[in-house]
């Protein structure tokens, strides 16, 4: 089952895909897509039972319902004000986190389940980023695609200190080794990035159920093919996850700012 929204705000357009694969009974990926707020957010969770799909839940609904607080900035929008939008995102993720570790706390079922976490503002000409764990955002730019955040894995940490390739960690055993996530403890460290959009640049959020079986250069390509049209983007890489086994949830979410 296929579940997707399209959605456009200020310049770009705004689009979130999940897909529950080919070899799982339950999607634990969850996404939120607020065209008013140019908020985008893909969050992939782990944990027995029904408790990944909860703490995604938890951390999705959390920055849905922290986003009223967002000032509406109807003037110039600077690089300062991206920057408070990162704080913004920094807080809000650990107040979900949080929640996810205070739950997972008082109910045995839920015993140590976690979510990863991507999520971006995008303010006229301005991105906040924020992440953790290995969950993914790439931007396109000029016909090139970037992976702009950093893995929380074992394996992103060799990558980092060279002792592995991108593909060798794209298909190492212990590629799901995540070092960090929401839910692991009482505080999570959240990486943020405030950078400046350009025209034409497409910012793809992404779980790793797309980037184990997809890589780097199928998704460059593939956006390469869509003309700027992020429906078509997000639901040609979920094709081609399952194309390649589906072997796990698929999220992808897109935001495309014309040319």
């Amino acid at each position: 089952m296929t579940s997707s929204a399209k959605l456009v705000a200020m310049n770009p357009l705004f689009c979130g895909v999940t897909n529950v694969g080919k070899c799982r009974d339950k999607n634990e990926d969850n996404f939120l897509i607020l065209e008013d707020r140019g908020i985008c957010v893909v969050a992939d969770g782990m944990g027995g039972h029904q408790a990944g799909e909860v703490a995604s839940q938890i951390a999705v609904d959390t920055l849905r319902d922290l986003s009223e607080s967002l000032l509406n900035r109807n003037g110039v929008f600077t690089k300062e004000h991206a920057e408070e939008d990162a704080r913004f995102l920094s807080t809000a993720i650990n107040k979900a986190n949080a929640k996810i570790h205070l739950e997972g706390m008082q109910d045995k079922s839920q015993k140590d389940m976690g979510t990863t976490i991507v999520a971006g503002i995008f303010r006229s000409r301005w991105a906040a980023l924020a992440y953790v764990g290995d969950s993914r955002i790439y931007r396109f730019r000029q016909g090139c695609l970037e992976q702009v955040t950093i893995d929380h894995s074992w394996v992103g940490e060799l990558v980092r200190r060279d002792l592995l390739s991108r593909e060798q960690a794209r298909v190492h055993p212990l590629r799901n080794v995540i070092t960090r996530a929401l839910g692991m403890g009482e505080v999570v460290q959240v990486d943020t990035i405030v950078c400046e959009v350009e025209p034409g640049d497409i910012y793809v959020f992404c779980t790793d159920g797309l980037t184990d079986l997809v890589p780097d250069s199928l998704i460059e390509s593939t956006i390469k093919g869509t003309d700027h049209d992020p429906e078509s983007a997000a639901q040609n890489l979920i094709d081609i996850a399952n194309d390649r086994g589906g072997t796990d949830n698929i999220t992808v979410g897109i935001v495309a700012f014309s040319g």
